[in-house]
């Protein structure tokens, strides 16, 4: 059975060989992350999800990356929302957020660890994201939530003024799935 598990996150092209299975994201798929700051929270998220994903006879992912748009989080302010694209995510330099998959086992249902590489802010670091994956009229959605130190890729700590954010953030997706 194909294997189909996602998670986010480098923008490779899926090269034109043919796939056992070639899947593409669909439309419903979000990335956000809750963000703690002195004195609360706050909830980025993001709906500008894309992607390609082709496995081949085995079910091993052999192209393709699930990819983020650095600058279309939105927490709800405006000025927030203005410093996190342009002072940390630094989005004019570094536009998506991905995740390569290539070589990961893909499922159809159930849980699973996958392994890729995820670049954020320009620089790639090797991953590990347990995964649940539901599957509901041929589409696959794929859920996750795990900690992420933005530090690990160069995001330096957010502050202003009196206000700091923890580098620790609490990132959700669900990618969804289909042929």
């Amino acid at each position: 059975m194909t294997r189909l598990v996602v998670f986010f996150l480098s923008a490779i092209a899926v090269t034109p060989v043919a796939h056992a299975t070639t899947y593409s994201v669909a439309s419903g798929s979000r990335v956000s992350f809750l963000a703690r700051i002195t004195g609360g929270t706050f909830t980025a998220t993001n709906d500008s999800v894309s992607g390609h994903l082709g496995t081949d006879a085995n079910g091993v992912v052999d192209a393709g990356a699930v990819v983020i748009k650095a600058d279309a989080f939105t927490t709800g302010i405006g000025m927030r929302d203005s410093h996190m694209r342009e002072k940390y995510l630094e989005s004019g330099k570094c536009p998506v957020i991905a995740l390569d998959l290539k070589g990961a086992k893909l499922v159809t249902s159930g849980e699973a660890e996958v392994e890729g590489t995820m670049e954020a802010h320009c620089v790639k670091k090797p991953v590990k994201v347990r995964v649940t994956v539901v599957e509901n009229d041929g589409v696959h959605t794929a859920t996750s939530t795990f900690p992420l130190d933005i530090t690990q890729f160069g995001i330096p700590q957010p502050k202003m003024a009196v206000v700091k954010m923890d580098t620790t953030v609490d990132v959700t997706v669900s990618i969804r799935f289909s042929r």
